[in-house]
């Protein structure tokens, strides 16, 4: 059982998060099964790249994603829905900015640089989810989970936890740049073996989170739902692709003016 921590520029262990990560990844390429529960996940790279010959040779995550799929790995993940990244406030500002352009056509004149400047910024990063969310869809199909509120749940996920068929990794450390790569967030990992009682535990913790987990499908409509209700849009929207390619143009647009 080993404590990993990143703490300022120091470490409890000559291992670094990164490479605890790096290489549960690389063992898991010897296994049948992986999860990743984490709130918040982001498709970062690596600071150096990641080689697992003959199947990758990358620094990005959704490559590894993938390899470890055509590997023949069941890879499991868990995150929050897309609907909790959204700012309802957000929402509010940009049907305001909607408002200002159809009635007076010169929306940039009524609306402050600095409230342009925040919807760009948040825009921007409710694009990068709707991306990730998208792209985890596309490599791992009905093996990508959510916390969605439908699933009955008063809490949203909190829980960071990794494990595949050999070991496990139990902490703070989102499965994000900031929370893996050294320049990031302070974070401690407690990494421990199949042979130890705490895995068998977090491997019931992954089984019961995942059977209470929801789809895409339901993470779909509860973000649109949220979306629609406040009828940002022309029409309905009636995917998060389509989502996503309003929120493109709209992105482009407004930081054209910003």
């Amino acid at each position: 059982m080993n404590l990993v921590c990143k703490v300022t520029s120091s470490h409890t262990s000559s291992l670094s998060v990164e490479s605890l990560i790096r290489r549960f990844l690389h063992e898991t390429f010897d296994c049948r099964h992986l999860y990743i529960i984490s709130p918040w996940i982001t498709l970062f790279e690596f600071e150096r790249p990641f080689i697992h010959l003959p199947f990758v040779e990358t620094r990005r995550v959704d490559e590894v994603f993938r390899a470890l799929v055509f590997a023949g790995v069941d890879v499991r993940v868990m995150m929050r829905c897309v609907d909790d990244s959204i700012d309802l406030g957000l929402l509010r500002l940009l049907g305001l900015y909607k408002l200002s352009q159809e009635m007076l056509g010169m929306s940039q004149q009524h609306v402050t640089s600095e409230t342009l400047k925040y919807i760009v910024n948040r825009v921007g990063e409710l694009l990068k989810t709707l991306r990730i969310v998208i792209t985890l869809r596309d490599i791992l199909g009905e093996n990508l989970r959510f916390d969605t509120p439908a699933s009955g749940w008063h809490q949203r996920l909190h829980t960071k936890l990794y494990l595949n068929d050999k070991s496990a990794i139990l902490g703070s450390a989102n499965f994000t740049r900031s929370g893996i790569l050294t320049d990031g967030n302070w974070e401690c990992l407690l990494h421990f073996t199949r042979d130890s009682k705490l895995y068998q535990d977090a491997l019931k913790v992954a089984h019961r989170h995942f059977d209470a987990s929801k789809g895409f499908d339901e993470c779909e409509r509860a973000t649109l739902s949220l979306v629609n209700r406040l009828k940002l849009l022309d029409k309905p929207a009636t995917s998060l692709e389509e989502l996503e390619s309003y929120l493109t143009e709209l992105y482009q647009e407004i930081s054209s003016i910003a």
